[in-house]
């Protein structure tokens, strides 16, 4: 998953961990608007006319990595695994066509797709090829909003985005595709923004700015990138199912509620922001007396940055009833609660930070012999340097950690050993876009 670089990037940043060319690196690449944050996607075409773009990211990495390992201890408590880490050096590809235009009214409109070039083969093999990441239509106007339909970004990780602050080499904290460590090493990214939020079909509405506040709201039927429903019942479910024997970790019916304030006190430019996430799930129709049922998603989220004379400091939160990477919890589980505090420093084109991210999830669960929450810690810091037009130099250090009472982290499932496990890295590298 793509988590890897989640803790590179995230633990590296905080809102705004930019300076110069760096203000415009969301993590999402500002491509045509409707990849922008509510309209920020840059200059619309001339009354009657119709732009089309063709914008794309190339990004190379070197670093070296070092982790618990992959099997780290066997059920007996002896060395019995193997190590990822070591050097790493990789490319990564994404492109962004789109299409904006604006009729003689006013009214804007258009679409956009994100293309990625999948890893796993060879250099230039048939295997690593292009797939769509997010594809969208969209209409709007400064009086009445913009609304997007499609695989896009629901409203709060459209307006939550305010710097942002989890991002800061130019990977960003959960569109990382380093893979330098064992994925059972890898901190889950918590915040209600990576794939498993933005790549399901939805419906999307961002209000006007009024005085420097803005809200949106975004309706996702199904957990599903497909148009189609399920040829038939089936026991393992499906998004469009109603209900399943045994229920189902499948949300249904999401929902997300988001408002922001951006604007200054003084010397201090400030960004606030709240949001809500709900969901229904697919039921259990069998009605299992041994069934422990699945919950809906229920998540609150809050952001907030500060920024004076070169100076960022800012933190996330969220919390609620959602286990880590969008999964749904079931009665007895831990409920989530992870936070995100940092600080940079920005001067001329180069900017430094550091952040420290902490959460308590659910993690692995059985309801007979484990309820202990994972705890997960990452730590970073790292710089940038703009110095070249669409050209950012990176370095990024980062620490993770993670620790589940009863479950063996490496092996899966229930264990006495590899309770704790450890990743760590150094990564440099550099992206150009245009």
């Amino acid at each position: 998953m793509r988590k890897i670089m989640l803790a590179a990037t995230a633990l590296v940043g905080l809102t705004g961990l930019t300076a110069g060319a760096n203000a415009q690196m969301p993590n999402q690449p500002i491509v045509s608007d409707s990849f922008g944050l509510n309209g920020a996607g840059g200059a619309f075409p001339a009354p009657g006319t119709v732009v089309v773009r063709f914008r794309a990211r190339v990004l190379v990495e070197y670093g070296y990595g070092s982790d618990s390992g992959a099997i780290g201890k066997g059920t007996n408590g002896k060395p019995n695994g193997s190590k990822d880490g070591g050097q790493y050096l990789g490319t990564s590809v994404r492109m962004y066509p789109g299409v904006d235009g604006t009729l003689a009214n006013g009214l804007k409109y258009g679409g956009a797709i994100e293309l990625r070039v999948a890893g796993g083969g060879t250099g230039g093999s048939s295997t690593n090829t292009p797939y769509v990441r997010r594809a969208s239509l969209y209409v709007s106007s400064p009086a009445a909003g913009k609304v997007i339909v499609g695989q896009i970004d629901g409203a709060l990780s459209q307006l939550y985005n305010i710097g942002p602050i989890e991002g800061f080499d130019y990977t960003g904290a959960s569109n990382g595709s380093t893979v330098m460590v064992n994925s059972n090493t890898a901190i889950n990214w918590p915040f209600w923004e990576n794939g498993g939020a933005y790549i399901n079909n939805k419906f999307v509405y961002l209000s006007p700015s009024f005085a420097g506040f803005d809200a949106g709201v975004s309706y996702e039927p199904t957990q599903t990138t497909n148009d189609t429903n399920c040829g038939q019942a089936s026991a393992t479910g499906c998004p469009t199912q109603t209900s399943i024997p045994g229920g189902g970790n499948i949300r249904r019916n999401t929902v997300e509620l988001a408002a922001r304030y951006k604007g200054s006190f003084g010397p201090v430019a400030a960004n606030f922001e709240i949001g809500y996430v709900g969901s229904g799930k697919v039921n259990d129709s069998a009605q299992v007396a041994t069934t422990v049922p699945y919950k809906g998603i229920s998540v609150y989220d809050a952001g907030a940055t500060l920024t004076a004379f070169g100076f960022t400091a800012g933190g996330h939160f969220i919390g609620g009833q959602m286990n880590s990477n969008y999964g749904l919890l079931r009665r007895g589980q831990k409920q989530l609660q992870a936070f995100l505090v940092g600080g940079q420093y920005a001067f001329s084109t180069v900017t430094v930070g550091a952040n420290y991210e902490n959460s308590y999830s659910a993690g692995t669960y059985n309801v007979a012999t484990n309820q202990n929450a994972l705890h997960e810690i990452a730590i970073g810091t790292g710089g940038a340097w703009d110095w070249a037009p669409g050209s950012t130099a990176y370095v990024s250090a980062v620490y993770m950690a993670r620790h589940q009472v009863g479950i063996d982290l490496l092996n899966g499932g229930a264990g006495a050993f590899n309770n704790n496990t450890q990743a760590r890295f150094v990564v440099v590298g550099n992206v150009f876009r245009w």
